[in-house]
């Protein structure tokens, strides 16, 4: 079907807008520039609230998507987002510091990271629905798209700032959002009954209506609890190079395009380990994507061993792999485990986890490379969280065989 296809080709595009959200260092540096009072701490936390609103916006618009359709949830993020970035243009002053700083909290982290979860979740759902053979595949591919948006939307934003300066910069991209996300929600919306009975024709066979669990009967089931802290300490271990790739590339000489090679692999990864889900299932999935963080921390062990940057080159894409393919994973099993019933909510709760691993993972990263002065004991704790998140799948795929 052709609508398909159109669907998760808009929602692609409008994944990679939203994930202008991960290029928050790019901003980093004018803001401290205009606000040199302003502590390192001070700006990081921006980022930090920006995640947990983040994950919020999935979870409460997760819910109201049950009863609204997406195209207004969509609407809502542009909304939510160019009211950010605009206030934020708008209500820095440098005569008032302390004040400029709860704003950008409340503007930036707030307005624009709750818009950011509005949208993503509201993309996933509708564009989710229509691909009920390869979940991990549709879910890959825009998790793919959020990945990369950082990347290469956080290259034009920094252009941008060249041109029209930090504030102005802010201005256009908050209309952007809202123009973007408007066009998207005249066309994004769910299969109609037809639809879905005609696209479930090819998933096993059958056209029967999947189980589908309530958020309360899912986080009563101990796999939920497995999968959460599986998915915690992937993203923490991916976190504890994804934001300090340069830094470890540059202390081993390697050139700091390894940072740009990291982000690459970070959204493959989502396709990557999507597809694995379809073709051979949750369980295997779950074992590959564990064995990435160990192959890569072994990697970056060697690396601090021997001082050969190649085996830098070797790890840091792999874990970066390991780091992105955990959402897919997460998409691909809230829907085929607990159902699309209540998918949006069941989802948000498990991204949930970012909110702990935002603070473990770079939290821990620093304190260890504070106390060692260099990143060795980064590299073995990030083996040792690949270890657990193996240990835990195998528990995951004892329970999966026993039903």
């Amino acid at each position: 079907m052709k609508t398909r296809w159109k669907q998760l080709i808009l929602g692609t595009l409008t994944m990679l807008l939203l994930g202008l959200i991960y290029a928050w260092s790019i901003f980093r540096e004018p803001l401290l520039e205009s606000f040199p009072m302003w502590s390192m701490a001070d700006i990081s936390l921006t980022f930090t609230v920006s995640m947990i609103m983040f994950c919020l916006g999935i979870i409460v618009c997760g819910k109201l998507l049950e009863k609204m359709k997406p195209r207004w949830i969509l609407l809502l993020s542009g909304i939510l987002i160019c009211i950010g970035f605009i206030a934020v243009a708008y209500s820095l002053y440098l005569h008032d510091p302390q004040s400029s700083l709860v704003r950008l909290y409340i503007f930036y982290g707030g307005f624009c990271g709750f818009g950011v979860g509005t949208g993503y979740i509201a993309i996933l759902n509708a564009v989710g629905a229509w691909f009920p053979e390869k979940p991990g595949l549709a879910g890959g591919i825009l998790l793919m798209g959020f990945g990369f948006g950082g990347l290469i939307l956080g290259s034009i934003a920094d252009a941008m700032f060249d041109y029209l300066g930090f504030l102005w910069t802010l201005f256009y991209l908050g209309i952007a959002f809202l123009i973007v996300c408007t066009l998207v929600s005249f066309v994004l919306r769910n299969p109609t009954e037809e639809e879905m009975a005609a696209l479930s024709v090819g998933k096993k066979g059958s056209t029967e209506e999947d189980h589908s669990f309530t958020t309360g009967q899912m986080l009563r089931t101990s796999y939920f609890w497995l999968f959460i802290i599986f998915g915690t300490f992937c993203a923490s271990g991916g976190l504890m190079v994804i934001n300090s790739a340069v830094p470890i590339a540059t202390h081993f000489g390697a050139s700091a395009a390894v940072g740009l090679i990291v982000s690459i692999f970070n959204g493959g990864g989502r396709v990557v380990i999507g597809m694995i889900f379809d073709k051979f299932g949750t369980s295997v999935a779950l074992i590959y994507n564990a064995i990435l963080f160990i192959i890569g921390g072994v990697l970056l062990i060697l690396t601090a061993m021997t001082g050969n940057a190649l085996l830098l080159w070797l790890g840091l894409p792999i874990i970066g792999v390991g780091y992105g393919g955990f959402p897919a994973l997460a998409s691909a099993v809230a829907r085929t485990r607990w159902g699309k019933a209540h998918y949006s909510v069941n989802f948000g709760i498990i991204s949930s986890n970012l909110i702990v691993a935002a603070f473990m993972g770079p939290y821990l990263s620093g304190l260890l490379q504070d106390l060692s002065g260099n990143f060795n004991s980064t590299f073995v704790m990030i083996t040792i969280f690949g270890v657990v998140a193996f240990l835990l799948a195998l528990v995951m795929v004892r329970k999966e065989r026993r039903g």
